[in-house]
């Protein structure tokens, strides 16, 4: 019942895979270590303290490289709220028993990862830093989180729709006091400022005064840098018709397929139409596959995917599902 489990069900993604490479690399470095070190092994660095261990001799070094640290970040912290791993002293993660079953392979893990960050409202961001995931306050990381919830399920929407999760670590690393400090801060534009802004500062500043905090002022600088003109869904999904790749407008712009996809469901709700060989061409299904899942999406809800997993037996991810969706979307 977290939040990654009640989100709109088009946005959840099967993160088995990479949920694997982190837990395996928890276990093979000990669980003495936090989330950044693993991270680190993950993403094959050569810092001093992965040197110093010879972390750099593990099967799981350097096998995390296709994902940013920030990325990595997320999927730990969600793996902490569906108790496959927990932190233990001085935040060192500790495989918990249901992700014994995600490691041999008779479980999956499900959920959603912020993948805006190369793009939020038309405008690129910066990532969080190491140092912000490292110090954040995370009594009141929680207390934001509830509130998210609470916004998310009166809007009907999944909690991210809201504000990210790096966005709320922001908030609990620089405790803004004011609406104009917040708009600073990864992902929050005017719109979402003058929208949620009060609730959220209202829970800071209670907290602050509490815990006699100040807000960090200083280091509150601005992030954003605009991008090229018009809007991220039309600009992928022209290129797309334009013949290139879901793979390939992935790697140019410097996110997971399923951020591609998305643009592209928002292009296709924008009245226009999509490439359908592209669709199939990113399909690694067959044709008996495709057919299967056509028919599941007829018979069932088009726009939910969870419905369709289970028609299929949980035989299809949702990658493919996703890819799938969008073609029969595109033909109706």
């Amino acid at each position: 019942m977290c939040d990654n489990c009640l989100s709109v069900d088009a946005d959840v993604e099967d993160l088995t895979i990479p949920a694997q490479k982190l837990l395996s690399c928890v276990i093979r470095s000990g669980e003495k270590f936090g989330a950044n070190h693993v991270i680190d092994i993950l993403r094959g660095s050569k810092s001093q303290k992965v040197l110093e261990f010879e972390h750099e001799k593990l099967p799981t070094y350097g096998i995390g490289t296709e994902w940013s640290k920030d990325q990595w970040q997320q999927l730990s912290r969600l793996l902490i709220r569906q108790d496959y791993v927990s932190k233990g002293d001085h935040g060192s993660l500790k495989i918990e028993k249901p992700a014994l079953a995600v490691l041999d392979g008779s479980e999956n893990v499900f959920g959603t990862l912020d993948r805006t960050s190369t793009s939020v409202d038309g405008e690129a961001i910066v990532r969080t830093s190491s140092e912000i995931e490292n110090e954040y306050d995370e009594k009141l990381f929680e207390l934001l989180r509830a509130k998210r919830k609470e916004l998310a399920d009166l809007d009907d929407v999944p909690p991210y729709a809201i504000f990210p999760d790096t966005t709320l670590v922001e908030m609990a690393y620089f405790f803004p006091q004011s609406k104009d400090s917040l708009e600073h801060l990864y992902g929050v534009g005017s719109v979402k400022k003058e929208k949620f802004g009060d609730a959220f500062i209202g829970i800071i500043k209670k907290y602050a005064l509490e815990h006699n905090l100040e807000e960090r002022k200083k280091s509150l600088t601005t992030k954003k840098a605009k991008s090229t003109s018009g809007k991220k869904f039309e600009q992928v999904g022209e290129a797309f018709n334009a013949g290139q790749s879901i793979a390939l407008l992935a790697e140019e712009h410097g996110v997971k397929e399923v951020t591609i996809l998305n643009h592209l469901k928002e292009y296709l709700e924008d009245d226009n139409k999509l490439r359908l060989e592209g669709l199939i061409e990113a399909s690694n299904l067959s044709e008996r596959q495709r057919d299967h899942v056509m028919k599941s999406f007829k018979k069932k809800d088009p726009l939910m995917l969870r419905p369709v997993y289970d028609d299929l037996n949980k035989a299809i991810g949702y990658d493919e599902l996703r890819i799938m969706q969008l073609y029969y979307l595109a033909q109706n």
